[in-house]
Formats: structure tokens, C-alpha cells, sequence
């Protein structure tokens, strides 16, 4: 669990360093450009530039912060998040998706469940070949998925 923790940190630390960073840079060295120019078209034609890649970083900050933790999972619960996402997916593939709403769970759990459920979800439309799919959560006694 502390190595998937570790490693979920090191490609965010990555996207951000990689990704939004540069992005952010740039879009400041745009606007200092635009404030040097003194024609209107030009400093117009920068500021619809910045305004673009502030777009884009917004978007890609979003895609990150859905990578921590699915907000459907806060919104709908985790069941519901589950079945969300296998609507997403449902193409040529017709999902079910059965589970007692389930007791709270540890946040990690929580992500962990809805991750492992997406992937097995995407690999049955990708490999499988199959029409139905059914995935069924539950927990143990303890509450611990199984």
C-alpha cells in the first residue's frame, strides 16, 4: 500500500512538474508579452492565446485531482460511482452492477475498489469479447470488501 501510495505521488509530482508547470510559465511569459505590445491585434492575439492554455491547465488540474479521488464517489457513493463509470463504458457490453449500498468505507478502500472495478470493467470491453458483465460488491463481516 505505501509503494502504490508512493508511486500515485511520484506521477503527480511528475504531471505537475511536466505538465501544469510549464504551462502555467508559459501562459505568464504570454501575458508579459501582451503587456509589452503596444498594438491591440497583437496583444489581443496573445491574450486569446493565454486564455486557451489557462484552459487547458484547468482541464488538466481537473484530470489530476480525478485521478486522486473520483468525485463520483463523494456525490453518488461508491456502488453508483461504480455504475457510472460502467455507463461509460457500456458500448457493446451490457453491465450490471449489483451492491448493497456499502457501509462507509476507508477513503484508500474506497478508491482502491472503484479503480480495481473500472480496470477489470475496461479489460471485459477490450479482451473479453463478451456481451454481459456483472459485477457484484460485498463485504465480510468487517466490513472489508471482498
Amino acid at each position: 500500500m505505501v509503494d502504490g501510495r508512493e508511486e500515485g505521488r511520484k506521477r503527480l509530482r511528475r504531471d505537475l512538474h511536466d505538465g501544469v508547470g510549464p504551462s502555467l510559465a508559459a501562459i505568464v511569459l504570454k501575458l508579459n508579452a501582451a503587456q509589452s505590445r503596444a498594438g491591440a491585434r497583437v496583444r489581443d492575439a496573445i491574450l486569446v492565446e493565454a486564455r486557451e492554455e489557462v484552459r487547458s491547465a484547468i482541464a488538466e488540474i481537473r484530470r489530476l485531482v480525478d485521478d486522486l479521488r473520483p468525485p463520483a464517489i463523494d456525490e453518488v457513493g461508491l456502488v453508483d460511482a461504480i455504475r457510472q463509470r460502467a455507463d461509460s463504458l457500456a458500448a457493446d457490453v451490457a453491465f450490471e452492477v449489483v451492491g448493497a449500498t456499502i457501509r462507509p468505507l476507508p477513503a484508500a478502500v474506497e478508491v482502491a475498489v472503484f479503480r480495481i472495478s473500472a480496470e477489470a470493467m475496461t479489460n471485459v470491453v477490450r479482451h473479453s469479447g463478451a456481451s454481459r458483465c456483472r459485477v457484484e460488491l460485498a463485504t465480510d463481516l468487517n466490513g472489508v470488501p471482498v
